[in-house]
């Protein structure tokens, strides 16, 4: 917890509610063909780049390690189409017969199926979910402070 300013300005103001308020700031996506990832994720929470801007990357780290706790650990979500990518390749093949590795078996526990994360897209932090399942656990969590665009 941080400690209280003693003058207070309005935008000091607006910056410590911001830091104090337990709900994330973000905007809900629903993807289509238009997004890179439409093929694995149907939803994507973007979180402003700004500290100006309601604090966004403080939003966008806890929300972050709320996915780590409850789903486990994802790989950024280039990296993780580039394993997987590298996997499929593998097995078309048969590259898992010459090599004593059983990482074309299944998926690494890194490339999570439930999310996936991204903060190189311009001013804007991302987090990837599945589908409905995995939204609807992120909403009861981070009650709705959003503005939904579809």
């Amino acid at each position: 917890m941080q400690r209280p300013i003693k003058i207070l300005d309005r935008y000091h103001v607006y910056m410590y509610t911001a830091m104090m308020t337990p709900f994330a700031k973000y905007q809900l996506h629903r993807l289509d063909r238009r997004h890179s990832h439409h093929h694995r994720f149907h939803y994507y929470l973007g979180f402003s780049a700004s500290m100006a801007n309601r604090s966004g990357p403080l939003h966008f780290n806890d929300a972050m390690a709320w996915c780590i706790q409850t789903w486990g650990w994802s790989a950024e979500i280039n990296q993780t189409a580039k394993i997987q990518s590298w996997t499929r390749t593998g097995i078309a093949l048969n590259l898992h017969q010459n090599l004593a590795s059983n990482i074309f078996e299944s998926p690494p526990l890194y490339c999570n199926p439930h999310w996936s994360w991204t903060n190189r897209i311009g001013d804007d932090l991302r987090i990837y979910l599945l589908g409905d399942a995995e939204l609807a656990w992120f909403q009861l969590a981070h009650p709705v402070d959003q503005k939904s665009k579809k």
